[in-house]
C-alpha cells in the first residue's frame, strides 16, 4: 500500500509537470504564428507605402490604399504596442515600443524565430526566442511587453515558469526529506542507508525526474520502517516519514508541503480571477475608445442615410424642373405651328 501510494504520488508529479509543459509548448506555437503574421503585415504595409507615395506624387487618389494600410496597422496593434507617424512622402513609419522600428518607409524589419540553447531572461531552455537576424543569438523576446505577443511571452516566462519552479521545489524537498529519514531506518532484514526515492542532484526538473528507488521498486521488504534492527513491530521510522505531511520543511521551514502545494493552486486561481477582471475592464475601455475614434474618423450610417435622402430629393426636384421646362418648350413650339 505504501509503495503503490508513493508511486501514485510520483505519477501525479510527472503528470502535472508534463501538462504544464504542454501548455508552455502551445504558447510557443502561438508566439510563432503571431510573429509570422506580424512580419507578413509589416511587409504588406511596406508595399502599400511605396504605392501610396507614388500615387501621391502623380496626383492620383490613394484613399483605398490608405484604408487598407490603416486596417493592417490596426491589426498589427493587436500583436504589439506600436506608434506610427507619416513622413513627407505620405509613408507610414511604425515603431514597436521597447523594441525599435518595424516599418520605415519602403523597408520593413523581419523578426526571426529560433530556439534558445539555455535559459534566457528567465525563459525555459529550448524555448522559442525572437531575434532581428536569422543567425543572431541576441534575443529580444523579453522586450515585447504588450499586445498578444507580449502577453504570451510573460505567461510563458513568468507565470508558467514560476509554477514549474515551485512544483520542482516541492518534488525535490519531498525526495530529499523522505530519503534523509529513510536512510536512518532499518528494513525487515536489517539493511540500512537505503533511499526511498532516487536521489536528485538539482531542483530544476525534479517533478519530472522524481521516481521510486530500485530497492523499493524491487521489494517492499526494502522499505525501512524501523529505527533499530531486528525489532519486529518497530514502525517509528515509518511514522517519522508519515509525519512529514505536517512538518514545516518547505519555504525555509515556514510551511508544510500541503500548504505549499495549496498555495500554488491558490496563486493560479487568484491570477486567473485578476486577469479576467482586468480583461473585462480593458474591453470596456476599448469599446469607449473605438466609439470616440468612430466619432472622429468613422462613417455614421445615420448621417450617410440622411445625405442620401437629401440627394434623392434634390434629384427628384431637378427631374421635375426639367420635366416642366420640357413641357413649356413643347407648348411654345406648338403655338408657333
Amino acid at each position: 500500500s505504501v509503495r503503490e501510494s508513493s508511486q501514485a504520488m510520483v505519477n501525479d508529479f510527472n503528470r502535472i509537470r508534463n501538462e504544464v509543459e504542454t501548455v508552455r509548448g502551445h504558447i510557443d506555437t502561438r508566439i510563432d504564428g503571431n510573429m509570422k503574421e506580424l512580419n507578413a503585415l509589416a511587409e504588406q504595409v511596406k508595399v502599400l507605402n511605396v504605392k501610396i507615395s507614388q500615387a501621391s506624387i502623380q496626383g492620383n487618389d490613394a484613399n483605398d490604399l490608405e484604408d487598407r494600410r490603416d486596417s493592417m496597422i490596426k491589426k498589427m496593434a493587436t500583436f504589439v504596442d506600436l506608434t506610427t507617424n507619416k513622413d513627407n512622402n505620405n509613408m507610414v513609419n511604425i515603431e514597436v515600443r521597447g523594441v525599435g522600428p518595424l516599418v520605415t518607409g519602403p523597408t520593413a524589419q523581419a523578426y526571426h524565430l529560433g530556439r534558445s540553447p539555455a535559459s534566457v531572461d528567465g525563459s525555459p531552455e529550448n524555448s522559442l526566442q525572437v531575434s532581428r537576424s536569422p543567425f543572431g543569438s541576441e534575443y529580444i523576446t523579453s522586450q515585447f511587453q504588450s499586445g498578444k505577443i507580449g502577453a504570451l511571452v510573460e505567461t510563458r516566462d513568468k507565470a508558467i515558469s514560476t509554477v514549474l519552479d515551485r512544483l520542482d521545489q516541492l518534488a525535490f524537498s519531498v525526495t530529499q526529506s523522505v530519503n534523509e529519514i529513510h536512510q536512518k531506518g532499518f528494513t525487515s532484514d536489517g539493511q540500512t542507508g537505503l533511499n526511498f526515492f532516487n536521489p536528485l542532484d538539482v531542483v530544476t526538473g525534479a517533478a519530472s525526474k522524481i521516481a521510486l528507488s530500485n530497492h523499493v521498486k524491487n521489494s517492499t521488504g526494502n522499505i525501512a520502517t524501523a529505527l533499530q534492527p531486528e525489532a519486529p513491530g518497530d514502525n517509528r521510522n515509518a511514522l517519522a516519514i508519515a509525519n512529514l505531511q505536517n512538518a514545516h520543511f518547505m519555504s525555509n521551514g515556514q510551511t508544510t508541503m500541503d500548504d505549499f502545494y495549496n498555495s500554488i493552486v491558490s496563486d493560479i486561481g487568484v491570477a486567473s480571477a485578476r486577469n479576467n477582471e482586468a480583461l473585462g475592464q480593458t474591453k470596456s475601455i476599448l469599446t469607449q475608445l473605438e466609439k470616440v475614434r468612430e466619432q472622429v474618423s468613422g462613417v455614421s450610417i445615420d448621417e450617410e442615410t440622411t445625405n442620401l435622402m437629401q440627394f434623392q430629393h434634390a434629384f427628384d426636384a431637378s427631374a421635375r424642373v426639367i420635366k416642366v421646362a420640357d413641357e413649356m418648350l413643347e407648348a411654345v413650339i406648338n403655338l408657333r405651328r
